[in-house]
């Protein structure tokens, strides 16, 4: 039995990395030259994508001594930085670090990605198993979760939101937990606990959105097929319905030590970003004036048409709806575009219900996460679900709703099974067809790439000796080009980007160095004129922080041509530095020994 479940395993993790390298074509055979990017949402040089290419790179740093796994002293000079509220996503780096070590960080990400979507199908197929489907409809329902068009939308730009295993591993666990007989709750408990922190060292938001998934399967504890002798699955939905207990869950002596577990996994994340609360607070204490503007209101909701069109990455819905983007709104734009409720998932899971009303629970479950996704709101305003949601301490960072849409759907997918073993039954004829269906609405075409450029001039500045700091302008308060630069020459930088952070960084900056604050962040007067701080000043600040290189973008695609211009006159006017020379699309500037 033991070897039947390992060739399963094995067959099915195959399966699934064999779509997902189908469904990101031309990812494949471009591994490490370039990246999932979408130019409708952000330009290239300000993907979220170089995120984690720095984020793997940073583990390898940390793996090697050169540095802590969640705080980075390669960042924000001279201070360093935590890493504890960034979208860090630690755990794919570091299981990944023989693949980063084989191409590199770029090569590494791009497997990583292809990966996700072949775990997360095997971990919805066992979740399927679980429930009692059939390998029918386990490949069925593990096909429209790893690859629905929310997760082949979000892998574009948030890796933490994209394809994940670990939401249909919780549900396995917990599921058997709250089935388990009575003395045998200890391993789905310790299992629980494991995916639970190991979600944890992948997203905290996750985690918070797994927990919350957790609350609301206790209390509409939706109901599994009898599981039959020796843990095979009877299958069908003939079989009699086993009932949960909640009650022995919350008495259960392994909860203790599952929440131990989790904590355990979890703690080298939890011990930085408990730190860096105290520091964050003593920080607002010192500032009382930036209170209000730390506070961050819901920045995405979706409508209910949302749900209904075809997802945005689709090529019929290109065709013939153009893609639908905002013009003035493309971050909204990427977290709706994919909110698709599917025309064969939905049917299904309404079957399911008609022909067993005893599955219930799951459709109650599905409507409760429908409305955190929803999250309705008088005038479209704060919705009500959020606004509560970030009265809870350090929830203010809540603000996308949307993104719990990949729990929402969970349910949707098991109910959608349950059907599908029903109607496979009664007519092979109409599973292809709603088979179909799923493909067509999923499919993707050629997945959008963007190819990563790494300028000579930066190749360069890696094999220079003895580098204190280097400054690379413009300053993008966003992901940019710069953060995979710093993976190629691996010296220390003034400015770097991070998620979910408060402005504390900058104004420690503005602090220490106003003439450098002044310059990365140039303002422009009524008449035009860009206003620059003096060269010596600068000078000397960039010495007082340990900046001898500063790099700008000479290519005119993120910089413009005045204030690049301006920049160039300011750094050739500073006493004791020198212009390097080296290609057009890079500006190199270099402090004299």
């Amino acid at each position: 039995m033991f070897r039947n479940i390992i060739k399963e395993t094995v067959a099915v993790l195959a399966l699934g990395l064999a779509l997902a390298i189908l469904w990101t074509w031309p990812l494949f055979p471009h591994l490490g030259q370039a990246l999932p990017h979408d130019a409708r949402f952000t330009p290239p040089g300000g993907s979220d994508m170089h995120i984690w290419v720095w984020d793997f790179w940073w583990v390898a740093e940390a793996a090697a001594g050169r540095g802590d796994f969640f705080f980075s002293d390669e960042i924000f000079l001279p201070n360093g930085q935590s890493l504890a509220l960034h979208t860090h996503v630690f755990l794919w780096g570091f299981l990944t670090l023989p693949l980063q070590w084989l191409g590199g960080p770029i090569f590494a990400v791009g497997a990583a990605f292809l990966l996700l979507f072949a775990t997360s199908f095997a971990a919805m197929w066992a979740l399927l198993r679980t429930v009692g489907a059939s390998r029918v409809a386990c490949a069925f329902g593990a096909f429209a979760w790893a690859f629905s068009p929310y997760f082949l939308q979000k892998s574009l730009e948030h890796m933490d939101f994209g394809a994940s295993p670990w939401p249909p591993l919780f549900l396995l666990f917990l599921l058997k937990w709250i089935h388990a007989k009575e003395g045998k709750t200890w391993t789905p408990a310790l299992a629980t606990g494991t995916v639970l922190g190991l979600t944890l060292l992948t997203s905290p938001l996750g985690t918070f959105s797994t927990l919350v998934l957790g609350a609301l399967v206790l209390a509409f504890a939706p109901r599994l097929i009898t599981v039959g002798h020796r843990g095979q699955m009877q299958g069908g939905l003939e079989m009699p319905l086993m009932t949960p207990n909640r009650a022995r869950l919350l008495k259960s002596p392994a909860l203790l030590p599952a929440a131990l577990l989790a904590l355990a996994i979890g703690w080298p994340w939890l011990s930085e970003a408990m730190a860096e609360l105290r520091r964050a607070a003593e920080f607002a204490s010192m500032h009382p004036e930036l209170g209000d503007s730390l506070q961050r209101s819901t920045l995405v909701y979706a409508h209910l048409v949302d749900f209904l069109r075809l997802p945005g990455l689709n090529p019929i819905a290109q065709s013939l709806f153009g893609s639908g983007m905002p013009p003035d709104k493309p971050l909204g734009w990427n977290e709706v575009s994919g909110l698709h409720l599917s025309f064969a998932l939905v049917p299904l899971a309404l079957f399911a219900l008609w022909n067993r009303w005893e599955l219930r629970g799951w459709a109650w479950l599905s409507a409760a996460l429908f409305l955190i996704v929803w999250d309705p709101g008088f005038g479209r305003g704060d919705g009500w679900i959020s606004s509560l949601f970030r009265m809870l301490p350090a929830m203010d960072t809540y603000r996308i709703p949307t993104r719990f849409f990949p729990y929402f759907l969970l349910p949707v997918v098991v109910l959608a099974a349950f059907g599908l073993d029903r109607v496979w039954k009664h007519s092979r004829g109409v599973v292809a067809v709603v088979a179909v269906i799923l493909a067509v609405e999923n499919w993707v075409g050629t997945y959008p790439l963007m190819p990563v450029n790494i300028p000579s001039s930066i190749v360069q500045l890696s094999g220079e000796e003895g580098v204190e700091g280097v400054l690379t302008l413009p300053v993008q308060f966003g992901a940019s080009q710069a953060m995979t630069w710093q993976t190629v020459h691996g010296k220390p930088v003034v400015f770097s980007y991070l998620a979910r952070v408060s402005p504390k960084e900058l104004f420690l900056c503005k602090e220490i160095a106003p003439d450098l604050f002044a310059l990365a962040v140039p303002t422009v007067d009524r008449d035009g004129v860009v206003n620059t701080p003096d060269p010596v000043a600068v000078a000397m600040d960039l010495s007082h922080i340990g900046v001898d290189n500063i790099l700008v973008d000479g290519s005119g695609t993120e910089l413009p041509g005045q204030i690049r211009d301006v920049l160039s006159e300011l750094l050739d006017e500073m006493p004791n530095w020198v212009r390097v020379e080296c290609e057009s699309s890079m500006l190199w500037w270099q402090e004299m020994p």
